[in-house]
């Protein structure tokens, strides 16, 4: 059976993960999954983006990469501004709380020059769709009664159709024109929290 999975741990097997890979795959995109375990003694800007670097310095051609991020990995929102990378953004951290991790996200997602699409649940605490409707040059999907994994605790059905509608969303924004080169992309998938 495995080892038990640690509290916010997402692997890139999970069906959220997973069918963000296929629909990147089906998009034309090259996939890199990045697996990895968050050691919460570190600094988590650090970590994301030094695992953020690794995966973009792997790319071999003139277009720039399409990065999906569950969560914590949206710390990486400063870097992709940086670098004008277009991203998916699940279940980005902007909760209204301010805290230090959402205000560098936050501040990472306004001063994007790239489309990006942001993904969250209203029953999950970190996610707040009014933060997400104010970010420059974002579409949002917002999965009502979906938690932090965008899943709709008690239903099944529920769940299964926020799956679709997420899977759907990534499909049609992987989908679109890519700047520059010959098609042929890497998407960073990364599972962290």
């Amino acid at each position: 059976m495995g080892r038990p999975l640690a509290r916010g741990q997402l692997p890139p097997t999970a069906p959220l993960l997973w069918f963000a890979r296929e629909a990147a795959l089906a998009g034309g995109w090259n996939v890199l999954a990045v697996s990895d375990a968050f050691n919460r003694t570190d600094d988590p800007l650090r970590w994301v983006e030094e695992r953020a670097e690794a995966a973009i310095r792997h790319i071999d051609g003139p277009a720039p990469p399409l990065l999906i991020a569950k969560s914590l990995t949206s710390l990486a929102a400063p870097l992709a501004a940086r670098l004008g990378l277009p991203a998916v953004w699940l279940t980005p951290l902007i909760n209204a709380a301010g805290t230090s991790v959402s205000q560098l996200v936050l501040d990472g997602l306004a001063a994007a020059s790239a489309p990006c699409l942001l993904v969250g649940g209203t029953a999950d605490p970190t996610w707040d769709a009014r933060i997400a409707r104010s970010v420059p040059r974002a579409e949002v999907l917002e999965i009502s009664d979906a938690d932090h994994l965008l899943q709709i605790p008690g239903n099944l059905a529920g769940t299964l159709d926020a799956l679709h509608r997420v899977a759907s969303a990534l499909a049609a924004f992987v989908a679109r024109p890519k700047s520059g080169g010959d098609g042929q992309r890497l998407t960073g998938l990364d599972q962290q929290m």
